[in-house]
């Protein structure tokens, strides 16, 4: 169960002195409070305690030690436990504590009656005039200060003696003490503080029992603590100068008589040492150099009793070796300075020596900053020799040295607090700004509530029947009136029960369900019965003869309530006091009785979030980490039947149930925010509608649960994934087994992964009013309403930035939506599924007046008129242009960008609606739209999944900006592509995959490179508006401009009435990655390449260049293509292949390469050392040599070793470092390996203008006239696969062999990853062998037509 800190302590046990400080947590204007002890209200107390003779507490410090004298005095002394240095049982290791009267008691006993009077003392104190709360041991934070040479098992024993003493131990913590005066130290307020950045420190701790050094080596980057060397003594201290006092006092009255005055008055005797404890720190000689220590009328009384001669006189001098010097009175004793201090400098003296001594012993430099700290240093007298004897050290000296442990502990204690708090906080508030933060702690302390609720977004697609699901899940206590969309309110619980088997006694658990009003946050946090009191609660708890594993209520009605006039606010009857609440109602608090075994119990809001994928668009950030996501599935279908997502939309799009599912999966993980939690977990839940047979829906469910588990194998989703065959059941059936299980395993899961997060309550109580708003039908209320109502709440939002903060809080959740109209007011959806529903009914709109459409975009295209139509019927309580703005403004409908024949921009008469454009096959535009063309590519890459309803509206914001381009006579715009007008000569097409968006920009000329100015807009706007999409935290605002800063990674975004946002950017969603070649291709280098290599080069196209903004254009460079090793000829004392090359697999073009370069005689040979034998060898040859089309001594040996390295290269997945070293082995250089992979030939017979041509397809068909020869070297060459070559080569000998090479090359021309020129083609003739008459004759043949 959650609790609430109200207030920190520190607590100090010295050997001395002992004491505790606390701080108020919601009262941030006070400082440290300390509580007065004694008759002169010190801040500390005695370190002793007191026990009775039956060993129970009695008192401790002050009053233990007055106790304790009059014992003395009465001889009781011998029958009571008395033991001073509480301090010592910190640092002994014994477990027993020796006490005054010879015998021994625990120390855990002592510890734990030590820590139960200081909590006590805390409380007391700290409940004094407060009437509104109680203060109990779980809202305090305790700190305990740990000695710098304590025990082993320290903490051990005090966390055991603190639960004893009922302490809370969630709320214990312990620190050693050299940190405490270390935070104290740096908050001191001098001119040289402690700032965290000296890496040796040295504290001198000068206490009343002992002297501690301690030298600390600090981490300079974070100012932690990270090793401590320690000296220490017992025999100086404050303890010396008391003894010297005493010999002082021995000295000037007599050795007897201060005897006596300890037998015989041992309580004035122990108050005149309390006097002299409590000057001695401020003891400074008044102007006349005299001291004047105060003497109690006892003591004065009994001196001149002893001594006759003193009677009568008002001042005397009590010792004639002194005279004038020493002089006493009836209530002071009056000494010079050089009196007092010949006796007390010898105490003086000891702690110097001591420290220098320490200072030689730890090596502690001079220039290294010494903190003195400890109730002894506050001397004046020891601070003054201090200053004379170190005087080039560099000595802080704490202003309340005595408190400074206690100081810098609640220090501690309120960091670690503040923490605590701070991972409660909801994930959204910690990601605000420092100011907005601040603003939701001044809230929180004005009442908390700690809010562990559960919320289950139940997704199904049609025919899963999610309604029916949710109503029986209530078990039918809470059945919607309008929608179903609108909360459930419930509380979920489990109670626990003995069941008998065979084995014995087990236990067993049954759920059940409890619906509560709407407002039952409200009620309970002003004290209010949630339930009617006339409603019998034992009802709810019961058994029923007809349904035992579930237990439910009867419907509760509304507490009872009276209206006051004139104010909209119902008021109760009765208004008990305002309880601060630490969690949600207990089960005692809703009336549970006491013989009931329930413990667990949780508020539940379960939701239908619908599976349309507008409605995700719309209001993305509902999905979020914290809820449940129940996916169902129908068992009515197959996993390969065709499903569809919503009824509403016309054209909804139909996947597989499969597809359906692992969409959605992919896109709730993908999209979830990422804590330290996890993600959210996925249960899948198999639904039918009738009883059916065991094993039909049995086999069902295990076939999709197979295929599922199967396809999420190894990934990071599997674990937030459940997949139980066992969760089935019929949804019509509220008491199903499988709804029963389900209920058990929500349950487990809110059990083990859910968190409390701490809210102001007053918070909590207006949101319930703005609920009890939308459930009246206020769906869209403007700015100035919202403030009303916060006005005219019981409990109102102080600040307007609190009420910011508030609103932007349920923003990021997608509570609300917050939305800026273009007449620059504000309005809040209360409801923004609103904008899903009347979506939905433009989509009707739409298909009604389907027929009426002039616009070419007829599938997607909802007249002006129309939508003017249908907003007149003000649907939505005159809000209607609002929705209709936020839908644009949403991406949901887009104005295109139009112009005239003259360029001028006009109005159209249409908006479109991206959901309902249809799908385009991409692959299929490839070849039309960049055969000759030179392209930069972009690529947007999802971690995971890009849904279609993002890419929609990334194409929404493109199509507002850009006109769409014509293609084939229709404009290329559908769901997954839309081809754009940059300018006048630059043209856009984007395309959407599964888990990426491409990004095409070229030329409209198609040989002109582009513009480096209009890549970089293009990808300034992409990404901007990208981001804005994937940012879940943003609000919708009419903007003007985006400015990304790179440093903070912030979007700062200026609205039209300049003011700015800004939305933080979530990394984890997407990467850019930025295409490297003026050509369409594959070739991809991300930013983090480019950032590091100044001068980048493609190996595999031969471009590069440099690039100052990461997305530059990559020309051409002066090599045709680079060697991997090295520049030049390969000679052959070649190093061979570089090491990255090595781990890659051969291509078949390598592979021809190789054979060609090979002699024959060495191929069976290589081929063995790859793995083959000898039979496989000769087999693999006489299959080639067979298998030739025109056998010629060439070709066939050509053939053979082809086949025979390609063999081994796929028998066993070779690598090209295992080919490399099996041809070094039988003999032959590694250069070789480097000529295959570059290949150089004269090209003079062919221009130079035509090798940067690509080539046609009329040029294609006339070089299959001219080539005779076998093609299949060619072909290979051409790195076209020997599989698909070989089907073309072996069709029928009737065909034309003609037509056959013709194919070979058309397909090159056609999928080749590179740009098909006569170069390419060119270099692969010569390397085959062919002459260049084909090649030139086909310039020939284009050359002259008139027409090509």
């Amino acid at each position: 169960m959650a609790h609430v800190i109200k207030v920190v302590a520190a607590l100090d046990l010295g050997g001395t002195y002992v004491g505790y400080g606390y701080r108020n947590m919601r009262d941030h204007a006070k400082e440290v409070q300390f509580p007065e002890w004694g008759p002169h209200h010190a801040s500390k107390t005695k370190s002793c305690v007191l026990l009775t003779p039956t060993r129970h507490f009695h008192s401790l410090g002050d009053e233990a030690e007055q106790k304790f004298a009059e014992l003395r005095k009465t001889g009781e002394s011998p029958g009571w436990f008395y033991c001073q240095n509480i301090k010592r049982m910190l640092m002994d290791k014994q477990d027993y504590i020796k006490c005054h009267n010879k015998q021994t008691l625990p120390v855990m006993d002592m510890l734990t009656a030590v820590l139960r009077f200081f909590s006590s003392h805390l409380l007391a104190r700290c409940g004094e005039g407060a009437e509104e709360e109680t203060l109990t041991p779980s809202n305090v934070r305790w700190v305990i200060n740990l000695p710098m040479k304590a025990r082993d098992d320290i903490v051990t024993v005090l966390s055991s003696a603190a639960i004893k003493a009922g302490l809370d131990s969630r709320s214990l913590s312990f620190i050693p003490e050299v940190e405490s005066m270390l935070t104290a130290a740096k908050a001191h307020p001098k001119s040289k503080p402690v700032t965290g950045s000296e890496k040796t420190l040295c504290i001198c701790d000068i206490g009343g029992s002992s002297v501690r050094v301690a030298k600390l080596e600090m981490d300079g980057t974070d100012g932690s603590v990270t090793n401590v060397d320690l000296e220490y003594s017992v025999e100086v201290g404050g303890h010396l100068m008391d003894e010297r006092f005493l010999k002082f006092l021995r000295n000037v009255i007599g050795a007897y008589i201060v005897q006596a005055f300890e037998d015989f008055l041992p309580v004035p005797m122990l108050e005149f040492m309390n006097l002299f404890e409590l000057n001695k720190t401020n003891m400074a000689p008044e102007f006349s150099k005299k001291y004047i220590f105060g003497i109690p009328h006892a003591l004065m009384k009994k001196f001149k009793f002893l001594v006759p001669s003193f009677r009568g006189k008002d001042v005397f001098s009590p010792s004639p070796r002194y005279g004038e010097k020493v002089t006493m009175t009836e209530n002071s004793l009056v000494a010079d300075e050089s009196v007092v201090w010949f006796f007390l400098k010898e105490a003086v003296d000891k702690v110097l020596e001591f420290l220098q001594s320490a200072f030689e012993k730890l090596r502690v430099s001079e220039d290294t900053t010494v903190i003195l700290t400890g109730g002894h240093s506050q001397y004046w007298k020891l601070r003054d020799v201090m200053r004379q004897r170190f005087t080039r050290r560099q000595v802080i000296y704490m202003d309340a040295p005595s408190e400074s442990a206690l100081i810098g502990a609640i220090m501690v204690a309120k960091e670690i607090e503040a923490k605590h708090i701070f991972e409660s906080l909801p994930i959204e508030i910690q990601r605000m700004s420092s100011e907005e933060r601040d603003v939701f702690f001044a809230a929180l302390q004005r009442g908390q509530f700690a809010e562990n609720d559960v919320t289950i977004n139940v997704i199904g697609h049609v025919g899963s029947s999610p309604k029916s699901l949710i109503r029986s899940f209530a078990m039918g206590g809470a059945r919607e009136n309008k929608k179903t969309k609108e909360n459930l309110r419930m509380f979920m619980g489990r109670r626990k029960h003995i069941v008998k088997n065979k084995a014995g006694l087990d236990n067993s658990y049954t759920t059940f369900i409890l619906p509560v009003p709407y407002n039952w946050k409200s009620l309970y946090i002003h004290g209010k019965d949630i339930l009617n009191n006339d409603h019998d609660t034992s009802s709810v708890w019961c058994n029923t003869e007809s349904y035992k594993a579930i237990y439910r209520s009867h419907h509760p009605t509304s507490p009872r309530r009276k209206r006051v006039e004139g104010d909209e606010t119902p008021e109760y009857e009765t208004t008990p006091t305002p309880r601060d609440l630490g969690t949600t109602p207990t089960p005692r608090d809703l009336g549970v009785r006491h013989n009931q075994n329930v413990d667990q119990l949780h508020s539940v809001h379960i939701r239908e979030l619908g599976s349309e994928s507008d409605v995700f668009q719309g209001r993305q950030s509902l999905l979020d980490w914290r809820p449940v996501y129940v996916l169902l599935y129908s068992l009515n279908q197959i996993i390969t039947d065709s499903v569809q997502d919503s009824e509403s939309v016309p054209r909804s799009r139909q996947t597989s149930l499969l597809d359906f599912l692992t969409t959605w999966v992919k896109m709730i993980f993908t999209f979830t925010k990422t804590t330290h939690r996890g993600h959210p977990h996925i249960v899948l839940f198999g639904t039918h509608h009738q009883e059916q047979k065991e094993t039909f829906v049995r086999s069902r469910s295990d076939i999709v649960i197979k295929q599922l588990d199967k396809y999420f194998s190894g990934s990071p989703v599997r674990q937030w994934l459940s997949l139980d065959p066992l969760l089935r059941g019929n949804v019509e059936n509220e008491r199903d087994l499988g709804l029963e299980r389900l209920r058990q395993t929500i349950m487990d899961i809110a059990n083990k992964h859910k968190g409390s997060e701490w809210f102001p309550r007053h918070w909590v109580s207006f949101y319930d009013r703005l609920m009890s708003r939308k459930r009246e039908g206020h769906k869209v209320i403007s700015s100035n309403v919202f403030r009303k109502y916060n006005t005219v709440h019981s409990e109102p939002l102080e600040k307007q930035q609190e009420l910011e903060v508030f609103l932007k809080y349920h923003v990021s959740i997608g509570n609300f939506l917050d939305f800026s109209h273009v007449d620059h007011h504000n309005y809040i959806f209360l409801d923004p599924c609103v904008i899903g529903d009347e979506l939905n009914v433009l989509y009707n709109l739409e298909k009604n007046e389907k027929q009426s459409k002039s616009s070419p975009y007829k599938e997607a295209v909802i007249q002006k008129s129309t939508l003017l139509q249908y907003l007149a019927l003000d649907r939505v309580k005159g809000q209607g242009q609002v929705i209709l703005g936020t839908l644009l403004d949403l991406g949901l409908l887009v104005k295109p960008m139009l112009y005239d024949s003259h360029g001028n921009l006009i109005d159209p008469t249409y908006l479109i609606m991206p959901a309902l454009l249809p799908v385009h096959s991409t692959t299929s535009l490839r070849e039309k739209l960049f055969a000759e063309k030179k392209c930069i590519t972009m690529r947007f890459h999802g971690h995971g999944y890009f849904p279609f309803s993002v890419f929609q509206r990334l194409l929404s914001s493109v199509v507002s900006v850009w006109s769409v381009v014509n293609f084939s006579g229709k404009p290329l715009l559908a769901a997954d592509v839309g081809a754009f007008s940059l300018d006048s000569f630059h043209r856009l097409v984007l395309a959407c995959h599964e888990e990426c968006i491409d990004v095409y920009i070229y030329h409209k000329s198609g040989s002109v490179y582009v513009n480096p100015t209009v890549t970089r807009n293009v990808r300034h706007f992409l990404e901007l508006n990208l981001t804005r999409i994937l940012c879940v935290t943003s609000s919708v605002k009419q903007t003007t401009q985006f400015v990304h800063s790179v440093t903070d990674n912030v979007i700062h975004v200026t609205t039209k009435e300049k003011t700015e946002t800004e939305f933080q950017v979530n990394d984890a969603i997407f990467v850019t990655e930025v295409a490297t070649c003026n050509c369409f291709s594959s070739c991809y280098a991300s930013v983090d390449q480019l950032q590091k290599e100044d001068n980048w080069k493609c190996e595999k196209h031969g471009v590069g260049g440099r690039s100052r903004d990461l997305l530059g254009v990559w020309y051409p460079v002066e090599e045709t293509f680079p060697d991997p090793v090295h520049e030049g000829q390969c000679q052959s004392n070649c190093r061979g292949l570089r090491e990255y090359l090595l781990s890659k697999s051969p291509s078949e073009q390598l592979v021809g390469r190789l054979a060609r370069r090979l002699d024959p005689q060495v191929i069976p040979t290589i081929a063995q050392k790859l793995g083959l034998t000898q039979i496989e060898v000769r087999r693999v040859r006489d299959s080639a040599a067979r298998s030739t089309a025109e056998p010629t001594a060439g070709s066939t040996a050509w053939r053979q070793s082809f086949q025979t390295l390609q063999n081994a290269v796929r028998k066993h997945s070779l690598t090209l470092g295992d080919l490399q070293e099996a041809i070094v082995s039988a003999g032959v250089g590694k250069h070789v390996m480097c000529q295959g992979f570059r290949i150089f030939h004269e090209t003079d017979e062919i221009p130079e203008e035509y090798l940067e041509r690509s080539v046609s397809r009329r040029e294609l068909a006339a070089m299959a006239l001219n080539i005779s020869r076998d093609v299949f070297p060619l072909a290979v060459e051409l790195d076209i696969s020997s599989q698909d070559v070989l089907a073309l080569l072996q069709r029928p000998i009737e065909r034309d062999p003609v037509a056959n090479i013709r194919d070979v090359l058309t397909q090159w021309y056609l999928y080749s990853e590179l740009k098909p020129t006569f170069r390419v083609l060119v270099m692969a003739l010569l390397e085959v062998g062919f002459d260049l008459v084909c090649a030139t004759t086909a310039l020939d043949q284009s050359s002259s037509n008139s027409l090509f």
